[in-house]
């Protein structure tokens, strides 16, 4: 048998092993999931953070902010990542 390990999770092996090219590989990972971060603001309409990996938390991760447009709900078909009902954008919110 394998084991499947997603990129955080391998992430987190090579700090634990404290791998010589850990800030590389971090860096990269951190830049790919800045650039995904950009196109999903773009289609919700409103403002990216910087993505972040952290280790032990929620991994590689990335804030979204409202932005100056009129108010947006969160869309129907991305419910399944939005089951707390965090995600309330609008020009009220800036």
């Amino acid at each position: 048998m394998g084991k499947v390990l997603t990129i955080d999770e391998m992430l987190e092996v090579l700090t634990i092993r404290n791998h010589m090219h850990l800030k590389a590989m971090v860096a990269a990972v951190e830049a790919v999931a800045t650039l995904a971060a950009r196109m999903v603001a773009q289609e919700l309409l409103c403002v990216p953070g910087e993505a972040k990996f952290e280790p032990g938390f929620g991994g590689t991760c990335a804030s979204f902010t409202p932005s100056s447009m009129l108010p947006l709900p969160w869309p129907d078909d991305l419910s399944h990542l939005d089951s707390g009902g965090e995600f309330e954008f609008g020009a009220s919110d800036v």
